[in-house]
């Protein structure tokens, strides 16, 4: 190494390198090197001060909440220090035993309620109002030979909703004989 830049900063001429990049003079590779290092710290230290939030600057909106994420989302129990009971048992603090078993009622109920509020409708849908039971998907169940349990395929019957059963369709055709049919 020579004794020219023994001593000096090496990234004194950095400015000079710049005018000297941008007027179209090719660069030595290590002054290029020493060039992008610069201005990749400059930018990062820029990056980092743009970082810094303000006081003034509002970090998120208020926004109410309302409808079913409000219901969820209310703190009805702000007194209430420990909401698990580890740590309610734990607590050195004066227990409110109806406090905190009030707040666990109401949080049990708001996700059974929450269950109730869709399984309800669609139990009543499919016991009351659609046509067929909801296990009809199922298919024409197995008869093996010999069977006599079956008196009729399901195609032959229909779903009856109040009496919660199948009943067999009423027959077309007058029988030839009473026992060649099995209507009701």
């Amino acid at each position: 190494m020579d004794g020219q830049n023994h001593g000096q900063n090496v990234y004194q001429s950095l400015d000079n390198l710049q005018t000297e990049k941008s007027a179209g003079k090719l660069l030595d590779p290590v002054d290029e090197q020493r060039l992008r290092d610069h201005q990749l710290r400059r930018l990062r230290k820029l990056w980092l001060k743009d970082q810094i939030i303000s006081p003034e600057e509002p970090l998120m909106p208020e926004h109410k909440t309302v409808g079913i994420r409000g219901l969820f989302q209310t703190n009805l129990f702000k007194g209430l220090e420990h909401r698990k009971l580890g740590g309610f048992l734990a607590s050195p603090a004066p227990r409110k035993w109806g406090y905190f078993l009030s707040y666990k009622f109401l949080r049990g109920s708001r996700f059974v309620g929450a269950l109730m509020a869709v399984g309800v409708p669609v139990t009543y849908y499919l016991n009351y109002v659609s046509p067929f039971p909801a296990d009809y998907i199922c298919g024409d169940d197995t008869v093996y030979p010999g069977d006599n349990y079956f008196k009729a395929k399901r195609s032959e019957l229909v779903w009856d909703a109040y009496s919660a059963a199948y009943k067999l369709k009423a027959c077309e055709l007058p029988p030839v004989d009473d026992d060649d049919c099995a209507c009701v």
